[in-house]
């Protein structure tokens, strides 16, 4: 692989394989073509204004055989390769960190990426935090690189509650009443947060202790009968575009831009699967599940593929503007019916089509929503139709004891291999 650190461009996406906009007409922000997977250090897109360029704060990979030119400068090509001086303080300028003494880039990048960030989203990502097993875990091409344990007393550990109270405090204003203390059940499972740390660890200090609940949610979806609105076993807020139910399945006509559907129901955490079981689709669609959708705004993780080429991305969305984070164009075509599925774990997000991975990275500027729903565009042609929707929470495992030397033991284990 190839790492390169560089800017999106604000541009319609070009498809590696034919070479022309896919699809024509929509402007997002894009890596850049040969691209396959993007670790966006900026705060939201939203605070730039469409352009060339966006601030050369992200890290992509490509293939061994794709190269970029210039804007984008090659930082390593393998993630536990030793970085000579000028590239450690390339990627420490991102971040706006001084010194540091780690040396090999996976390591600096932890660093950075832990400790070096900004809660508010306003210029840079937020801190990372673990996925359900309680480890933060960065994913380059797929593949797992490093995969650390935190919990108190570790290096991680203060920005990682910061981040957590934030969430919390956010769902205590939903007006639930109990959603606050769901997440604060999946926060105790997930760091296995002992008695004598307690339950407080992720309430702020302003706000009053509350007793956890258990996180476990699922919420389907058969979008039965024939209606002129979507949905029927959970209620749906169709955000834009034209969403119906059609013979028993959900339906989506189309308007010749990207539109949105929100499943009002909340899960109990923001880790979250969304799935959906594609059975009809026109020529040359785009769409599919979404995650962390916000309660009131176009604002989540994208599943956004078209079958008719084999071709997946994810694209992040934040107040209606896009960032594409994974691409993947295989060869070939999909089947129908086809099942996609987008999944959301701690910071690291991942898309398949049926049981097969289409890609996956690490993306910290969406956290603390808990609603799932869909999103398509195609210009003309049948109306989308889709089946079988179903939103989980994903379940705690159980995580390991974290300790100081973590990181210089799992990068030294991941260099022998």
């Amino acid at each position: 692989m190839r790492l390169y650190l560089g800017p999106f461009e604000w541009r319609e996406r070009i498809s590696g394989k034919t070479g022309l906009p896919s699809p024509p007409g929509v402007f997002g922000w894009r890596m850049p073509v040969g691209a396959i997977q993007a670790i966006d250090f900026r705060g939201p897109q939203g605070i730039e204004s469409p352009g060339s360029f966006s601030p050369a704060k992200a890290l992509f990979v490509t293939p061994d055989s794709v190269v970029l030119a210039s804007p984008f400068v090659q930082i390593a090509s393998d993630p536990l390769e030793q970085l000579p001086p000028a590239r450690r303080r390339a990627l420490r300028d991102v971040f706006e960190a001084g010194t540091s003494t780690a040396t090999r880039l996976i390591e600096l990048l932890h660093e950075l990426s832990t400790s070096y960030t900004d809660l508010s989203r306003s210029i840079k990502c937020p801190p990372r935090i673990a996925g359900r097993d309680g480890r933060i875990k960065h994913v380059f091409a797929g593949a797992v690189v490093l995969n650390v344990p935190v919990g108190p007393g570790s290096p991680e550990w203060p920005g990682v509650v910061a981040r957590h109270q934030a969430v919390y405090r956010q769902l205590r204003g939903d007006g639930s009443g109990i959603l606050h203390r769901k997440y604060l059940g999946s926060l105790i499972r997930k760091y296995r947060v002992s008695e004598a740390v307690g339950v407080g660890t992720f309430i702020p200090a302003d706000l009053p202790t509350e007793e956890p609940l258990e996180p476990t949610t699922t919420l389907t979806e058969s979008f039965p009968g024939t209606s002129a609105t979507l949905g029927g076993d959970q209620t749906w807020t169709e955000v834009s575009g034209v969403w119906s139910n059609v013979a028993g399945v959900g339906s989506f006509e189309t308007n010749e831009l990207t539109s949105f559907a929100r499943c009002e129901g909340a899960l109990s955490t923001d880790d979250m699967r969304v799935t959906t079981t594609v059975t009809v689709e026109p020529i040359a669609p785009y769409g599919g599940p979404m995650v962390r959708f916000a309660a009131a705004a176009t604002t989540g993780y994208h599943h956004n593929s078209n079958r008719g080429i084999n071709d997946y991305y994810c694209t992040r969305v934040i107040a209606d503007s896009g960032v594409d984070i994974i691409l993947s164009e295989l060869e070939g075509s999909i089947t129908l019916p086809a099942t996609d599925k987008i999944e959301m774990d701690g910071d690291v997000v991942e898309i398949f089509e049926g049981s097969n991975s289409r890609g996956s990275t690490t993306d910290t500027n969406i956290s603390g929503n808990v609603r799932g729903g869909v999103g398509w565009y195609f210009g003309s042609g049948t109306a989308v139709r889709f089946d079988n929707w179903q939103a989980e929470d994903l379940a705690a495992l159980v995580a390991a004891v974290p300790s100081s030397k973590i990181i210089q033991q799992a990068v030294h284990r991941a260099a022998s291999y």
